[in-house]
């Protein structure tokens, strides 16, 4: 082969190499790009255990409501006492009593450890605390609403609504302070002591008598 011919080939190759090359990039450039996510963003996107959506709700039973309402709701109780009982559900226990006539005088719900519901009010046992009802529920908290009880060594915050107007019924929320926290303190708690304290319960008790809003 001349040195003519040999150059002659050599520059069609190079020729065909570039063309290829431009190809590709032009290719290259047209394809979709990935995004990249950020770690936090995967984190948002991933189901939360705190994530309200997530957390059971407590229905809607007042006093003033009839047992059959309660069984409407819960199913049969888990233990019958007198006209009321108790009912076990997966993240609480609920307490009702009632009168002679099956009308429902007071509900104490109590969380379960590591669970959460929440209440008709907003409010999430087991996940908010005293001073997270404080935030919530403010407008509604008056000077005698908030209190401290030390029943048989037991130290616990309440938080008293008043009936709100058509209601015949008190609503409480109630934290209990660890014994060993108590100890340490050398003296009787004070309310400011509960405010970073998770709240654990719920009640609902009569006040007085029924008004038209509750006999369902």
């Amino acid at each position: 082969m001349s040195f003519g011919t040999r150059t002659k080939w050599l520059a069609a190759i190079f020729f065909v190499a570039l063309i290829v090359l431009l190809s590709w990039k032009f290719k290259a450039s047209k394809a979709p790009k990935s995004v990249a996510v950020p770690v936090s963003a995967k984190n948002a996107q991933a189901p939360s255990d705190h994530n309200l959506g997530a957390v059971s709700q407590i229905p809607l039973l007042v006093p003033g409501n009839t047992c059959e309402r309660a069984s409407d709701l819960y199913g049969r109780p888990t233990e019958k006492d007198g006209f009321g009982g108790t009912w076990e559900k997966q993240d609480f226990k609920v307490f009702i009593g009632a009168d002679s006539k099956c009308v429902i005088t007071g509900i104490d719900v109590e969380v379960k450890p590591g669970h959460h519901t929440m209440t008709p009010d907003g409010v999430v046992l087991g996940l908010n605390t005293v001073a997270d009802v404080e935030r919530i529920l403010g407008s509604r908290i008056s000077a005698s609403s908030e209190s401290v009880e030390g029943p048989e060594g037991i130290w616990e915050a309440k938080i008293t609504f008043a009936p709100e107007p058509g209601s015949s019924y008190k609503a409480t929320y109630i934290a209990t302070l660890k014994p060993e926290t108590a100890n340490q303190m050398n003296r009787d708690p004070v309310f400011a002591d509960f405010r970073p304290v998770t709240v654990s319960g719920y009640g609902l008790d009569m006040t007085g008598p029924l008004g038209q809003a509750q006999a369902k």
